[in-house]
């Protein structure tokens, strides 16, 4: 049973079809990593979660949508690494790993894609995480850089 939250009271227009665009790709990612995935969108100043998709296992972290999410000053800038994942100890769970990789609209960096990876018995490598949300946060660059010429 695949199960999408979203806020609607963050959500703008752009959030909207961000969002829209965002879905069908975390349910994937959700379900072949069997891990939970956020979109975490910046907004005045910070990133928060707008939109995640929870796989069928009995186990996963959940992120509200609303939520602040702080990513950590890794000495890199997180755009200077395009469609590149990286990763910090999640901020309330320290046993949990957050991998993250940027999403772009044009050259501007306009969120971030996230999978809380739960390390488990017959669970993909952190390595396979950071490939798959790094392909992920691809794929959702490309569609709303392909949006925006449309429009």
């Amino acid at each position: 049973m695949m199960m999408t939250q979203r806020s609607a009271f963050v959500l703008n227009a752009q959030c909207e079809d961000m969002t829209d665009c965002a879905r069908p790709v975390l349910d994937q990612l959700a379900e072949t990593l069997q891990q939970s995935c956020q979109l975490v969108m910046r907004q005045e100043g910070c990133f928060r979660v707008i939109l995640q998709s929870v796989p069928s296992a009995a186990f996963y972290v959940n992120m509200p949508t609303g939520m602040v999410y702080e990513v950590q000053d890794t000495g890199n800038t997180v755009s200077d690494q395009p469609y590149k994942a990286d990763q910090q100890p999640n901020p309330n769970l320290p046993d949990i790993t957050d991998v993250y990789a940027p999403i772009f609209q044009g050259t501007k960096q306009v969120a971030l894609l996230v999978s809380s990876c739960v390390k488990r018995r017959n669970g993909p490598s952190l390595e396979e995480c950071r490939a798959q949300v790094a392909a992920a946060a691809n794929r959702l660059s490309q569609s709303f850089i392909a949006q925006s010429l449309v429009a």
